[in-house]
């Protein structure tokens, strides 16, 4: 599939939850609710922004961060890929992005949580 068939693909599913802008980045796109970066497509991937309580909850559903090959070593990001059963899940979809939003929302406040590192 391509990248914008997926991102079209991931608009429907998320168009239920709430409004969000969608903007061309790096390959892929940023998904912003209320002009705030809650989650990344990237690969054809679905990802979640994470704060320390969110990267807890995910990995319970072995969930991975972003994470991508920097100058000297990989680079993880705070935003955990969200795996098909919860993307074929409305509900569960729904209390994923809850807790993405969650972890997103003080991204404006310098004292936003930092998500757990793993590598």
């Amino acid at each position: 599939m391509s990248a914008s068939a997926y991102k079209d693909h991931i608009q429907d599913m998320l168009d239920p939850i709430g409004d969000f802008a969608y903007k061309a980045m790096f390959g892929g796109y940023g998904i912003y609710k209320d002009g705030i970066i809650c989650a990344l497509i990237i690969d054809n991937e679905l990802y979640f922004k994470a704060d320390n309580e969110a990267a807890t909850f995910y990995k319970q559903f072995d969930s991975q961060p972003f994470t991508y090959q920097g100058k000297n070593k990989p680079v993880q990001m705070c935003y955990w890929q969200v795996p098909s059963e919860v993307l074929e899940d409305e509900t569960m979809l729904d209390q994923w992005f809850s807790i993405a939003w969650k972890a997103a929302a003080p991204a404006k406040n310098k004292n936003s949580k930092n998500c757990s590192k793993t590598t």
